[in-house]
């Protein structure tokens, strides 16, 4: 499950908590959270996630204790509830401006170059959404419908993912050490991420092939910019990638997509004018 920071609205991540226990543990119940966050009754636990009833402070703090938040994730729970359930313009951006801040203290993204050849193939950071927070049987089950990968392939993938600790096991469930992955070569110089990325570019031009007008969406920009903004424009996209990474969280992953971006400077080529 990914961590609280992840959510904008308190009531999706009590719900993902629900419902990553229950894969633990299949007998755990609204019943059995609402007494780990001292309420009164499954019921109004109910009500709580459905939008009937808000949280009080108390409330607040039990689920804290209850879902285990450390004391940095529980200042930005408490911040969210509170924006969530503001009647105010002020008092939102009073507390979206806090979460902004607490969110400084999230954890951060895993490693960004893999010293062995992990990813040798494009699906592997799909992979990877598949089998976090999931027993290894689901895991294997999800790998072989979304991927098509048989049980030996996918059982070997898990292994190196663990090998290299891209994930772990904890109660018998995956899960990732860390919010997200993202693998670049901050050089550009590894040729085993310049194969990765080859890979990537082909499945796109696959799906560009055969599924232009099919839903699929595809964006082509040109612009001129000086040279020394370049930094600039990279961090723009590398902050664009977190947002999108930060909303696709907040959902089930029922299916994998593929963004692309290319940053470089297009010359002219010879003979031309």
């Amino acid at each position: 499950m990914k961590t609280v920071f992840s959510f904008v609205d308190y009531r999706d991540y009590l719900n993902s908590y629900y419902e990553a226990q229950k894969i633990i543990n299949r007998g755990f119940s609204l019943s059995a959270f609402a007494k780990k966050a001292e309420l009164k009754s499954g019921a109004y636990l109910k009500m709580i996630l459905d939008g009937s009833r808000n949280l009080t402070t108390k409330n607040i703090l039990g689920f804290a204790k209850a879902t285990g938040l450390s004391y940095e994730e529980t200042q930005y729970f408490e911040a969210l509830v509170n924006l969530n359930q503001a009647d105010n313009q002020m008092m939102k951006d009073y507390y979206r401006q806090r979460m902004k801040e607490l969110g400084k203290s999230r954890p951060k993204q895993l490693s960004k170059n893999i010293g062995k050849n992990i990813f040798s193939a494009w699906y592997y950071p799909a992979a990877l959404v598949c089998i976090e927070s999931v027993s290894k049987e689901t895991a294997v089950k999800r790998l072989k419908t979304r991927l098509g990968l048989d049980r030996p392939a996918s059982e070997k993938l898990i292994e190196e993912f663990v090998e290299v600790d891209l994930i772990r096991l904890e109660s018998g469930v995956y899960v990732m050490n860390a919010e997200y992955f993202v693998y670049q070569d901050p050089t550009g110089m590894k040729l085993m991420h310049k194969k990765y990325i080859g890979e990537q570019l082909q499945k796109s031009q696959e799906a560009f092939e055969s599924s232009y007008d099919k839903g699929a969406q595809f964006f082509a920009h040109t612009f001129t910019l000086e040279k020394q903004q370049l930094k600039f424009f990279v961090d723009k996209i590398d902050s664009f990638l977190q947002e999108i990474t930060d909303s696709s969280n907040r959902f089930r992953n029922e299916t994998v997509a593929q963004l692309n971006v290319q940053l470089f400077e297009i010359k002219p080529e010879a003979g031309r004018a």
